[in-house]
């Protein structure tokens, strides 16, 4: 079989046509878009996001070091010869620095960007590359442990291990564990407050249970056991120095059982104003309203018992301080009476044994002690002969 041949000048020719073309086609390509160098061919240097060809006769645009200035923004790289975001730190904003490997800059070591900040990644708050806070849980504190989130128990709180656990971390498996007495019960792992006063017996303190509030007191009017024959102050749930059943008429207390069984510990007032202390009268029921307690006083007792009528002193001109002063030696009006208060007189006694007495104002007999008297209706003050 025959084979023909292209002549050589032909095939020179043919050759020459084909490179010219190639060379006019890849000239005239459309202009290829970038990032940076690498997305254009060796013979062309990315600009403004175009690709361009380098000319022969105009050497390598991209060398900054030959070409200064064309960096812009960017600094000159020496070594490389090529623009880069930085190559010493003080080319970085803020708190970042520049990688000598990537020459960008970025957050320091143990830190990581969060929107516009460098955090610590070894903190609870930005644990590992988080920008948001570990997760945290009912008696445990949020902590980051070599880039994790975890738990650690708070103070007061230790871990559970049994098999019941609801939480990691609890405060409490027995009542004794619960010191506060408004958190004196344990249950579920939680202090909380007291339902009887069996949740306060680990509290020799406190060991009576305000079940109102939850909270384990020294003593209730109902309960003063904690007080070893004391009263208890309704007001304060704490033990007085007063014994029980110690006081009688018309004298300073503080709770009900302080007096006797026929009396309750009354507030009352004095020319319209109310008095601060009570004071220990006698229940009407039970003793009939006379001289020298006449008046008959509707109160609440201070231990809390319910509106009753009581035996007391005529309010408006009379302090059950200046009914009990009446006929102690005296050396002038401030000796009588409750301190600071208009209520007691310092007076001559006469008699077998005269002196100054106190006494105090009236508006008749019934309002003076026993064997006393008043010297005036309505006016008057009490006196006896001889003296009390």
């Amino acid at each position: 079989m025959m084979v023909r041949t292209f002549p050589a000048r032909l095939l020179a020719a043919l050759l020459t046509t084909l490179v010219v073309i190639g060379v006019s086609a890849c000239s005239s390509r459309s202009a290829t878009s970038c990032s940076d160098d690498q997305d254009c061919f060796d013979n062309e240097v990315c600009r403004a996001g175009t690709c361009e060809v380098l000319t022969p006769d105009t050497g390598d645009e991209r060398d900054c070091v030959e070409n200064i200035g064309i960096c812009g923004q960017e600094y000159c790289h020496p070594e490389e010869r090529r623009c880069v975001a930085c190559v010493r730190n003080d080319h970085c904003s803020g708190e970042l620095v520049c990688d000598p490997s990537s020459n960008a800059c970025v957050c320091p070591p143990g830190t990581h960007r969060c929107g516009e900040r460098c955090v610590d990644s070894g903190s609870p708050e930005h644990c590992g590359e988080r920008c948001e806070s570990c997760p945290t849980q009912w008696g445990a504190d949020a902590a980051c442990v070599q880039g994790s989130c975890t738990l650690e128990c708070a103070e007061g709180f230790f871990p559970c291990s049994g098999p019941d656990c609801q939480t990691q971390c609890i405060e409490c498996e027995r009542h004794a564990d619960c010191t506060s007495p408004s958190h004196a019960r344990c249950d579920e792992g939680r202090c909380q407050g007291c339902a009887t006063s069996q949740d306060c017996a680990h509290q020799p303190d406190t060991p009576v249970c305000d079940q109102a509030s939850g909270t384990c007191i020294m003593c209730t009017p109902e309960d003063s056991s904690a007080c070893n024959g004391n009263s208890c102050d309704p007001r304060t749930n704490l033990c007085t120095t007063t014994p029980i059943r110690s006081l009688n008429d018309c004298e300073l207390c503080q709770a009900d059982i302080e007096c006797q069984d026929h009396q309750r510990c009354v507030p009352m007032n004095f020319a319209g104003q109310s008095r601060p202390h009570g004071y220990c009268l006698d229940i009407e029921s039970l003793r009939s309203c006379s001289k020298p307690l006449p008046m008959h006083l509707e109160r609440v007792s201070l231990s809390g018992h319910p509106l009753t009528r009581y035996c007391g002193v005529r309010e408006e001109k009379i302090t059950c301080e200046a009914f009990l002063d009446f006929g102690n030696p005296c050396a002038n009006d401030h000796d009588c009476g409750a301190p600071s208060l208009d209520d007691g007189t310092c007076t001559w006694f006469s008699g077998a044994n005269a002196r100054y007495g106190c006494s105090y104002p009236c508006t008749n007999d019934e309002d003076c002690p026993a064997g006393a008297f008043c010297t005036s209706p309505n006016n008057g003050f009490c006196l006896s002969n001889p003296l009390p």
